[in-house]
């Protein structure tokens, strides 16, 4: 009886060698919207929000990209949300977004200096944006809470450098169209655009629009 409890404990520790391959270490890393709102995640403890795909990477090593998404694509490996989350943290009524990773889940040990990169996709709009960490010293948790990373979905704001800009008279042939532009801002998901006094917005995902035919008269635009 004693041999077989033996054996039997030895079997069920050979998971947790296999999902830790190198020195375990947690990162947490705070999350906010460019609003400094709190991003649309709800899930707590060991879960994956469905709106989100994560990836991690050790620049410094080959072909050990790790990603939320499954399946995965090719180039990546699946880690469950024990490993690689984005999820609600902290206690209520001071809950915060942030994603986690373990270190250890990559198969070449990790070693202080090296760089990490994280990318946050928001799936609903696919804006996605990335950061990079240097690997600190030591084998304690990584836990960074200020600053916080920025995130998808990504706010509107008011376009810059719109062309024709305001009050600008242009001489147009009756009948001809024209392409409004303006800057494009490099985390947005997309512009909304109200044409000549209307209250619906349109939706655009790119900083150009064409207008309908016109003709002679006054339009606006914002």
């Amino acid at each position: 009886m004693k041999a077989s409890k033996i054996l039997l404990l030895i079997v069920l520790s050979l998971p947790l060698s296999y999902l830790i391959a190198g020195t375990p270490r947690a990162y947490l890393q705070k999350c906010s919207l460019d609003n400094g709102q709190m991003p649309p995640v709800t899930n707590t403890g060991n879960t994956m929000s469905p709106d989100y795909i994560v990836t991690a990477d050790i620049l410094e090593t080959a072909d050990e990209m790790i990603t939320t998404q499954n399946p995965a694509p090719a180039g990546y490996t699946y880690k469950e949300a024990t490993i690689l989350r984005i999820c609600r943290a902290g206690t209520n009524p001071n809950f915060y977004t942030a994603t986690f990773l373990q270190l250890g889940t990559f198969p070449t040990q990790w070693h202080a200096g090296e760089t990490l990169r994280m990318n946050v996709q928001y799936i609903p709009t696919g804006a996605a944006t990335s950061w990079d960490l240097q690997i600190p010293a030591g084998t304690t948790s990584i836990i960074i809470t200020n600053p916080a990373q920025v995130i998808p979905p990504f706010s509107f704001g008011p376009a810059t450098n719109p062309y024709p800009a305001d009050g600008v008279n242009l001489d147009l042939a009756s009948g001809s169209t024209l392409d409004l532009s303006w800057t494009s801002v490099g985390q947005a998901d997309g512009y909304k655009l109200y044409w000549n006094g209307a209250t619906e917005y349109i939706e655009l995902t790119e900083p150009t629009w064409t207008t309908p035919v016109l003709l002679t008269g006054a339009y606006s635009w914002r």
